[in-house]
């Protein structure tokens, strides 16, 4: 049953041009996660609830989701029904959910950023304060069209979505608190950060 929901997602995100996980990104995750203890996931950028599913399904977890689009935050509302995961979806702005999230004092085992990826930088510190110790911060796209790790000349349009990836990734990799590791040719670049 889950398979066809599944399935049927990938078709209307294919239709619809919406973007969803990669498919070798979503299966190194998933291999990466799995003898991993996660009970609570917060994922930004829910788009349909796709990745979102595939992770809480994966892991038995509770996930929080953000989306700022109205009309995709209710997709998934209805696919994470469907799929029965147990779940929060929030349409809302995520820079303002995760102050939200700080102020309340929740804690994340697993993060998954996904969302806008100029924000990354700007999301980061207040991402790690979410951040159990030993949890796990994924961030997807981080080598946006090989522009960021790799020497592709990219659209003067994403120079600044490309200079703030570049930004994200130096700090990630140089911030004494995270054991950060750059898979750079896995999808479209994927960072797996663990909270020492």
């Amino acid at each position: 049953m889950t398979h066809i929901v599944f399935n049927q997602m990938e078709e209307f995100a294919k239709e619809n041009n919406v973007p969803i996980i990669q498919k070798d990104a979503l299966d190194f995750i998933l291999q990466f996660l799995k003898d991993k203890k996660v009970g609570v996931i917060l994922e930004i950028g829910t788009a349909i609830g796709y990745s979102g599913a595939k992770l809480a399904l994966a892991t038995g977890a509770k996930l929080a989701t953000v989306e700022i689009n109205k009309e995709l935050a209710k997709i998934a509302k209805e696919n994470l029904k469907k799929l029965g995961v147990v779940c929060f979806v929030k349409n809302l702005d995520a820079k303002y959910f995760i102050n939200q999230l700080v102020k309340n004092k929740n804690i994340f085992d697993l993060i998954f950023l996904d969302g806008p990826k100029a924000q990354y930088i700007n999301y980061l510190p207040k991402l790690l304060q979410l951040l159990n110790k030993g949890g796990i911060l994924i961030a997807d796209n981080i080598n946006f069209r090989n522009a960021v790790l790799g020497n592709q000349e990219i659209d003067k349009r994403y120079k600044t979505i490309v200079k703030r990836l570049q930004e994200f990734v130096k700090v990630i990799q140089t911030d004494n608190r995270l054991d950060t590791k750059i898979y750079k040719d896995i999808g479209d670049g994927v960072s797996v950060s663990i909270m020492k």
